[in-house]
């Protein structure tokens, strides 16, 4: 039986697969650290003096540089992970965003450089996010690639457990130092040990990443193609509608994931003021919940299929704000903690627990050639409006109270993101390779005993 047909996983994939998820573990780390961090520690950054939604939105905005660098080093370095290899490309972003993580670490504050150091944080953190998004475009569809097809939602969804286990470790990081060390040690040095523990994870990965055998593009296809990869997909039709799809359902799940992931720990603590210990420990459950959601749902893809489930999932993020309301109130009233922590896990699920289907799913819908340009620009790309969702809540808070305003996000995002799985492929039982072997339409890439071809040489170990 053809590796990619069996129901287990070859040496080659396993550590594929670990490399891929020790990528998303380190980028949600590295992404979510001052959405966590820094709402508890704003005060070293800027002025006490400011108005609380501007230091809850200065604090979003560092957050949001990370993201708008995404797209940019998602094209740049899917493209060249197109061109000249996943592992190569994997090894490069990691030095990158180790090194501009170690520098963030080391950074002086308001009473020592004015406005200039929140300035200087912000644009660090839009480099750390060109090469964080290059590791998206390299790993992850070097993983995937290696998995048999009746394990790839298993996969998918592993690879997204990591990245909530690293919101968990975060928390818990962040729960441990304000248990043990004052606010004022916290706000003054606490805040740059998880900012070194980022440094010690990408060192970690490099060696790890060292070792992973590279996919041998011409193994799978012949030779390299003549054209860009991304000249070639925007020269294709039905490439473009693809991505375009894809886009809209990125966008929406993005709304979503940033109201309820990025935004909420700003607004809860900084904004609400619920204590950090209070919120912090329930954040922790809510990740738990969803780090199993997201392996469960990622099986779930692989027995009912792809679109069916990414649909129920717009409806249910459709309906999220009635659960965002609800973690309002009680942020407001000081009342039921235990009710806040049930509706944060429940709104935690509904955002994020369709991560693992999502970044299988788009991975399937492009060919090998044009793979990581193609889920580049899908996911990427779409996270630039809803990355700037601090601005639109300002703008929003013209007419609704402020702590309400992301409601209607919710709403949007989940409307998107069910248009856009009804129109899209099923793509399930998709070959990897057999599109690699030129044949682009999704119907006549399905994965039948004996159609697909051996990998040769290291990608077949």
């Amino acid at each position: 039986m053809n590796q990619l047909t069996a129901g287990r996983l070859s040496p080659a994939a396993r550590r594929s697969m670990f490399g891929g998820a020790f990528m998303m573990f380190i980028d949600t780390f590295d992404i979510y650290l001052p959405a966590f961090i820094l709402p508890a520690i704003i005060g070293y950054f800027m002025p006490k003096s400011l108005p609380e939604s501007i230091q809850v939105t200065a604090s979003t905005l560092i957050f949001t540089a990370t993201l708008l660098g995404r797209p940019l080093g998602g094209l740049i370095f899917g493209h060249l992970s197109d061109k000249y290899g996943r592992k190569k490309i994997a090894m490069l972003v990691a030095a990158g965003f180790t090194s501009v993580t170690f520098v963030l670490s080391i950074m002086p504050g308001y009473e020592q450089w004015g406005y200039a150091s929140v300035v200087l944080f912000i644009l660090l953190r839009f480099l750390d996010g060109i090469f964080l998004g290059g590791g998206y475009a390299s790993a992850l569809p070097l993983a995937l690639e290696r998995s048999p097809i009746p394990m790839r939602g298993l996969v998918g969804g592993l690879m997204a457990a990591s990245a909530v286990f690293s919101v968990i470790a975060i928390n818990i990081i962040q729960f441990v130092l304000l248990l043990f060390i004052s606010k004022e040690d916290y706000t003054a040095w606490g805040w740059r040990l998880p900012f070194l523990t980022g440094v010690l994870l990408g060192i970690v990965y490099l060696f790890y990443y060292a070792k992973v055998p590279e996919l041998e593009f011409k193994s799978l296809h012949g030779t390299r193609a003549k054209k860009q990869p991304l000249g070639e997909l925007l020269g294709n039709r039905a490439h473009v509608r693809q991505a375009l799809i894809l886009f809209l359902m990125m966008t929406g799940y993005w709304f979503s994931n940033q109201m309820a992931l990025s935004l909420l720990p700003s607004l809860m603590m900084g904004y609400l003021h619920v204590p950090a210990a209070i919120f912090t420990k329930w954040a922790i459950v809510a990740n738990v919940a969803v780090m199993i959601a997201v392996v469960v749902f990622g099986m779930l893809s692989q027995k009912i299929g792809r679109r069916k489930l990414l649909m129920i999932f717009g409806v249910a993020i459709t309906l999220s704000p009635f659960l965002y309301h609800t973690i309002v109130e009680y942020g407001k009233h000081a009342q039921n903690v235990v009710g806040m922590g049930i509706a944060i896990s429940a709104l935690m699920v509904v955002a994020s627990g369709s991560l693992g289907v999502v970044i299988t799913y788009l991975n399937e819908c492009f060919p090998t050639r044009m793979r990581s340009t193609g889920y580049s620009l899908a996911y990427y790309l779409s996270i630039i409006v809803p990355g700037l969702y601090s601005f639109w809540l300002l703008g929003l808070q013209k007419f609704m109270p402020y702590e309400y305003t992301p409601l209607v996000f919710e709403c949007i995002g989940g409307l998107l993101f069910l248009f856009s799985a009804w129109a899209g492929p099923e793509t399930r039982d998709v070959d990897l390779l057999a599109i690699a072997e030129g044949r682009t339409d999704m119907s006549d890439a399905r994965s039948e005993q004996g159609e697909v071809k051996h990998m040769s040489g290291e990608a077949a170990r």
